[in-house]
Parts: structure tokens; C-alpha cells; sequence
């Protein structure tokens, strides 16, 4: 519309100053119908293109991070990663939003589950192949009878395996190595409580001589007095001897738990150097 304002406003201007000036009307007249049309050939061609139908379409060739091209596929099956070829762009495609528990890198790779790799367009389950120190590989199993702190190579690694803790009473280096059998030394007097790796004061009625033990999850080196012997007190590396006592004898609750071992109740047939004979009445060896 400018265009045409211009034109025709500079038309009549002219034409009005030719009028003025008594010059050869008829041939600027025809140079000014001239510009005129040439002044509103742009507004010609925009009338033009609003009246031509020109269907819009654009073709995505990438997509920013946290999308990914349609032309990956809708569904599962199609998302494993791959990177698209411009041949694979389909016109009107667009970028989507990436779908719940799958990675979207953006540009013309397609979706794909962080929990598997994309090797040689293959979907491979991901391994481990080393763990840290305290942690052992799953491929070891899980008998310890079968630990030794053996070393595995790749060929025992199987797809969906794990890095497992370190269980007590083992070591576990790290890397390739399956868990190893570790002793703990305690002093005579002392045992190793269950899953525990620090050794304790032995308790009365037992008897606990010591050594390196294993921890594991019953209690390591502590043993109860057996018949005939007695621990009346903590921290023995040996139980004490009972002496037969003819005659009854009366005790208090801790001595009969200390000295279970020692107890004869009556009537109870007891045999010595002499003959056979029964207590009278609930009594203790001394």
C-alpha cells in the first residue's frame, strides 16, 4: 500500500507541474504511467504470495539435549541409541520429549536405556568387570567355601552381575578378586564374638584358649567347660577340675552357673575310689 500511495502521489505531482510548465505532456505522461506501474510491481507480488496456498513444513535435523528426533520410532524397540543418517529425516518430523528412564543426548542420536550399551547395533546388558576395595564381583558366587581370593579374568564375568560388600571375616581387594579368608589372633582368655573381628574377654562356664580364628557368624574360639570341669571365673584358658566332696553342700545361684559341671543332685548314683554312693541332698563337687 506505501508503494502505491508514492506512485500515485508522485503521478498527480508531476502532472501537475507539466500542466504548469506547458511542456510535452503526452510522453512524460506515458514515462510516468511507466514508473507508476513499475512502482507497485512489489505490491502486485504481495497480494500475490497472500493469495497462494504453499503448505509450511519443516524438517528437524537435530534436536537440543533431553530430546530426540520422531524419526527414531515411537516405541521401545526403536530407541537403542543409534545415531540417524539425513537420509532417515522424514519431512514434518519434530523433536519429542525423552521418554521416562531413557537417556536423550540431543542431535541425531535416539534414545537409549542408560542401563545397557549399544555395541555394533547390538543392545549388550551391562557388566561390571572390577569393583573397589571392600567389594567383590558376584561372579565369584555365593559359597565361600569356594573364596580364596582367586583372581578372575573376563571370561567369568556374565552380563547383570554386580559389585557385592565385602562379607565379615573376609577381605576384599578390589578389582577382579573374589573375597579372601582373613584370622583374627586373640590371646589366651579371649574369643571371637559372632561377626565381629575384635576379640572379647571369654565368659564363665567356658573356656577360651586362643589362637587366630576366623570370624564368621557364631562365636570363634570359645568352648564350655565339659563334665568334671568348671570356670568360675572370666578370661580361662582352661576349665578347672571339680574334687569330689562327700557330703552335701549348699551354694549360692552364681556358684551352681559357674559350676553347672560340678553339680550332683540327690539320689543321683555317683562312684568313687571307694564304693557307690547318693547324695542326701542337692550338693556341688570341691
Amino acid at each position: 500500500m506505501a508503494g502505491c500511495f508514492f506512485a500515485c502521489a508522485g503521478y498527480v505531482f508531476f502532472s501537475i507541474i507539466l500542466i504548469l510548465i506547458g511542456k510535452d505532456v503526452g510522453k512524460i505522461t506515458r514515462f510516468l504511467r511507466f514508473l507508476t506501474v513499475f512502482a507497485m510491481l512489489p505490491l502486485g507480488m504481495d497480494a500475490f504470495a497472500v493469495g497462494y496456498v504453499c503448505e509450511s513444513v519443516r524438517v528437524y535435523t537435530s534436536c537440543m539435549e533431553g530430546y530426540y528426533l520422531s524419526d527414531c520410532g515411537g516405541t521401545e524397540t526403536d530407541w537403542d541409541g543409534r545415531t540417524l543418517g539425513e537420509a532417515e529425516f522424514v519431512a514434518g518430523n519434530y523433536c519429542a520429549s525423552c521418554p521416562e528412564g531413557y537417556d536423550c543426548e540431543g542431535g541425531m542420536k535416539c534414545p537409549y536405556n542408560p542401563n545397557s550399551v549399544v555395541e555394533g547395533g547390538f543392545v549388550c546388558e551391562e557388566a561390571y568387570f572390577t569393583c573397589e576395595a571392600g567389594y567383590y564381583l558376584s561372579d565369584c558366587g555365593s559359597n565361600s567355601a569356594n573364596w580364596s581370593g582367586q583372581e578372575l579374568t573376563q571370561t567369568d564375568v556374565t552380563a547383570g552381575n554386580s559389585c557385592a560388600i565385602c562379607p565379615v571375616g573376609y577381605d576384599c581387594a578390589g578389582g577382579m578378586k573374589c573375597p579372601l579368608r582373613v584370622t583374627i589372633k586373640c590371646e589366651a582368655g579371649q574369643y571371637l564374638p559372632a561377626n565381629s573381628e575384635e576379640c572379647k574377654i571369654c565368659s564363665m562356664g567356658s573356656y577360651c584358649p586362643g589362637g587366630d580364628l576366623a570370624p564368621g557368624d557364631k562365636d570363634a574360639g570359645i568352648v564350655p567347660c565339659g563334665d568334671g570341669t568348671y570356670a568360675d571365673e572370666e578370661g580361662l584358658a582352661a576349665c578347672k577340675s571339680c574334687e569330689p566332696f562327700h557330703g552335701a553342700s549348699i551354694k549360692s545361684d552364681g556358684e551352681r552357673d559357674s559350676r553347672l559341671n560340678c553339680y550332683v543332685p540327690a539320689d543321683e548314683q555317683v562312684t568313687d575310689e571307694t564304693g557307690s554312693f547318693t547324695y542326701v541332698m542337692d550338693c556341688f563337687y570341691e
